[in-house]
């Protein structure tokens, strides 16, 4: 049995560290292509203003890569096991799955955290669930793909598509 995180919203800090990203990025891009210069009194603030900017870029993409930055925020969990699984505090026999779609990111050496990861289940009754999921080590990766595999040879039919972006 494995334990996964589900969320709907990122937090507030990974939309400003990723908005500081793009615009510091965008604004190096721009700089370099069109070799900006300019001459004013600010220019020592507007270089450290820059500076900040990378180093705090930087340090986002790092904690974040990482994972000791929250970058989600957790609002129920996913326990998958051999017979059934249990979505927002609902258990869920496979036998009374119509359809189960599961959409996961490809764990790499360079991937720490993976949150591009969705679950789709239909119930006999039509009661459709569908969440995204974390999955937050490469050990928890590998209870992860046990449990798919125990499915597998349990006979239970399921649609995987694994993707890299």
């Amino acid at each position: 049995m494995v334990t996964l995180d589900l969320f709907t919203k990122k937090t507030r800090l990974y939309y400003i560290g990723l908005v500081i990203t793009i615009v510091t990025a965008s604004f190096i891009s721009i700089a370099a292509v069109y070799n900006l210069q300019f001459e004013s009194p600010l220019m020592p603030l507007y270089d450290a203003l820059l500076i900040l900017a990378i180093v705090a870029s930087f340090a986002f993409i790092f904690t974040a890569g990482l994972g000791t930055l929250h970058t989600y925020i957790k609002d129920g969990e996913l326990e998958l096991a051999a017979d059934s699984l249990v979505i927002d505090n609902v258990r869920i026999s496979l036998d009374n799955t119509k359809e189960l779609n599961l959409k996961v990111r490809i764990r790499t050496v360079k991937s720490f955290i993976l949150e591009r990861n969705q679950i789709e289940i239909v119930d006999k009754n039509g009661n459709v669930y569908n969440r995204r999921f974390a999955i937050k080590s490469s050990s928890q990766n590998a209870e992860f793909e046990k449990v798919l595999d125990q499915w597998r040879s349990n006979g239970v039919i399921f649609n995987i598509s694994y993707r890299n972006i």
